[in-house]
């Protein structure tokens, strides 16, 4: 199919040729303006196209980007609430001690009495 190739060009370079050289200038001007007029709508659309992909690698980027933080959105979601679900502070057992922190809190006897009462009060 390759060795007719050059053929047929050859065959059809010479039967268009004379007709080419038969025909009107007047016209081959206009369709010379018009094939240029193509040409140049041919290249804004490449141009168009070009500004298209190059947008769509933009939002592709975004999209991974978004993606991503997606993802460690959800993985410290998930740490929040594994460790919401843990208890907070279990409640005091009856009968056996509770240390209680008083820090520069005001104190009556010996800081290191056997039994001790804290009274807590919220002055508002």
């Amino acid at each position: 199919m390759r060795d007719k190739m050059p053929l047929k060009a050859f065959a059809t370079l010479f039967l268009v040729l004379p007709l080419m050289m038969c025909s009107d200038p007047k016209a081959m001007n206009e369709q010379s303006a018009k094939l240029s007029n193509t040409i140049e709508k041919q290249n804004l659309l490449a141009s168009k196209i070009e500004a298209f992909e190059k947008s769509q690698n933009e939002i592709s980027g975004n999209i991974a980007s978004i993606q991503a933080s997606i993802t460690q959105i959800n993985n410290q979601m998930k740490a929040l609430e594994q460790k919401s679900a843990q208890p907070a502070n279990k409640p005091p057992e009856p009968g056996k001690p509770l240390n209680i922190a008083i820090g520069d809190s005001f104190v009556f006897g010996p800081a290191d009495a056997k039994v001790t009462i804290t009274e807590w009060m919220d002055f508002q």
